[in-house]
């Protein structure tokens, strides 16, 4: 059953590793004053720190001082649990600055000049409110080595010609936290990436991903919002390892997520009401864990090649019967240590004649672990096609397959919202999986499925 004050919380949290008792799971008593247990990571955590940005000790810092957010240290930066960054650290920059003087917090500049003096320990630019139109893409790129942008979500960076506005290339590091952007991001050449609470959309007539990573070294994205993108939302390929965790990516005219050749963990986000796929990755690493994927108009997850691991997931009403390969998951791999554990596949739909011929819930083929799905109510043109719940030669153990979902007993299968959680014990869901190999200790909200037999499906039912 969902816990609303554990998922609404960790929306907003970021896992950051402190120091706690080496416990099966955390409780609050462990976490110090100021963090809070996710029973998820297993971790204390804090909003505003995303442990995947390495603390920059080169920057000056206020290391008695104890910040959360940007907002509560005096300079306007909180540096990654190290402290409150120094106003003399930070360039202050505002849509009507000057190229002059020192950027200081009284007289801020234009950004472009703030950029000329930046150095090793002067690394970060605070944007005041306001819109900032540019003529070309700021770039990140050797002898600049670490660039950090912080600001509100009323600091609007856009760009008037075609491209991204912010390039980061050649090993550099770039950290976006906070603002919103109206033009995409890249990263190449082995630079690197961090965006934290940032929101992507009014793209216009952008025909660029919001997030471009070719032959990045590492990119990162957090309790972001990618919206609307006229092409894939992220595109990523040659390498790079990216994460995603607890972001909204939506109505992008292409795939949420396409990544190809690289590794990519999306944990705890929502990929939702894009025109191809939701995620479309090819020879490669894929995790997915505690995410809803639905209603993305080509299918949900397709991997092609590779190794999975996706577990505790909501997939559901995806696909069509037009066009549509397949519906909810398309895994096909000949690796041998995969996972597909724990997953809510329901109401996903495909192209019944489709040439090759998949499935509208779950196509699985590989060697590995794939007990406890939970497949019901899945269409392949009708829900009693052959094809219709699932195909491939995985061993789906444990797995409840139905063209029913009534005695799965949804929460709400078929009047918005949609809630797939299971509403009651006489689910047949209940007690009803197997404990198979590399077991999964939790469900898709965080609670334990430690009271004997595990709930098929994402959700383990508590009263």
């Amino acid at each position: 059953m969902r816990r609303h004050s554990i998922a609404i919380a960790l929306v907003t949290l970021l896992s950051c590793d402190f120091p706690r008792p080496p416990l099966v799971s955390c409780t609050q008593d462990d976490c110090d004053a100021g963090f809070v247990c996710d029973p998820i990571s297993n971790k204390c955590v804090t909003a505003g720190i995303d442990a995947s940005v390495p603390a920059d000790t080169s920057v000056p810092a206020d290391t008695s001082s104890v910040c959360i957010l940007d907002d509560e240290c005096e300079s306007g930066v909180c540096q990654q649990g190290v402290g409150c960054t120094t106003p003399d650290a930070v360039l202050y920059v505002d849509p009507t600055g000057i190229a002059a003087g020192t950027c200081n917090k009284t007289e801020p500049c234009e950004l472009f000049y703030a950029k000329s003096l930046l150095t090793e320990t002067r690394s970060i630019i605070r944007l005041a409110n306001g819109e900032y139109h540019l003529a070309s893409g700021l770039i990140v790129d050797s002898p600049i080595h670490s660039l950090t942008i912080v600001g509100n979500h009323n600091a609007v960076m856009g760009r008037t010609a075609a491209g991204p506005v912010l390039e980061v290339k050649n090993g550099s590091t770039l950290e976006v936290r906070g603002i919103s952007l109206s033009k995409g991001v890249s990263c190449s050449d082995s630079g690197n990436v961090y965006i934290s609470r940032t929101t992507f959309d009014s793209v216009g007539s952008e025909q660029y991903p919001l997030l471009m990573l070719s032959n990045c070294a590492v990119a990162s994205v957090s309790d972001s919002e990618l919206i609307g993108s006229l092409v894939d939302g992220i595109h990523a390929e040659s390498g790079v390892k990216l994460t995603i965790a607890r972001t909204k990516i939506s109505g992008s005219a292409a795939s949420g997520v396409f990544s190809t050749d690289s590794q990519l963990d999306i944990v705890s986000s929502t990929i939702s009401d894009n025109g191809d796929l939701g995620v479309r990755t090819a020879v490669q690493k894929l995790g997915i864990h505690r995410t809803t994927i639905s209603s993305n108009h080509g299918g949900g997850v397709s991997g092609i090649g590779g190794e999975f691991d996706i577990t505790n997931n909501y997939i559901f009403r995806n696909g069509n019967d037009t066009n549509g390969e397949f519906g909810g998951l398309r895994l096909d791999t000949n690796t041998v240590d995969n996972r597909i554990i724990h997953n809510t596949i329901a109401y996903n739909d495909s192209d019944p004649v489709a040439n090759p011929l998949y499935a509208g819930g779950l196509f699985c083929r590989g060697g590995g672990s794939f007990v406890n799905n939970l497949i019901v109510n899945n269409f392949a043109g009708s829900a009693t096609q052959p094809n219709a719940q699932i195909g491939g030669t995985c061993d789906l153990v444990g797995s409840q397959i139905s063209n029913s979902d009534t005695e799965s007993r949804f929460v709400s299968s078929i009047v918005r919202p949609f809630d797939y959680h299971l509403a009651t014990s006489a689910s047949r869901a209940v007690n009803a999986g197997v404990i198979g190999p590399a077991p999964e200790p939790i469900d898709f909200d965080g609670d334990p499925r430690g009271d004997g037999a595990p709930d098929v499906g994402a959700d383990e039912f508590k009263p």
